[in-house]
């Protein structure tokens, strides 16, 4: 398993908390559209790769509702300078907690 994540632009980089980031999609460095989701601590700077595979998301929004709750829209399933690029209609919900039993 990757150590940490390749390099990338056009993603999404998320504030869970004073101790951990989120990194979602983007554009590799040789030009792939990324379908991977990072953590980082940022107590010892390590990486933890999320086993989910998601869905190629770049030129994107990320938000956090919830703690442990995301929302990913918009963007792009490949790179917007092709000549067809390919537009998601749908949200992506990532759940990094179980969701709450109290409603």
């Amino acid at each position: 398993m990757d150590k940490y994540p390749v390099g990338r632009s056009w993603h999404t980089m998320n504030k869970l908390d004073d101790m951990m980031l989120f990194v979602y999609g983007g554009l590799s460095q040789r030009d792939e559209a990324l379908d991977d989701a990072w953590l980082l601590k940022l107590d010892d700077f390590s990486w933890t790769k999320l086993v989910n595979r998601f869905e190629t998301r770049l030129w994107h929004t990320t938000v956090q509702f919830s703690h442990g709750q995301l929302y990913v829209y918009g963007g792009s399933n490949n790179d917007i300078y092709l000549n067809q690029p390919k537009y998601p209609k749908h949200m992506i919900r990532i759940s990094l907690s179980p969701d709450s039993l109290q409603k």
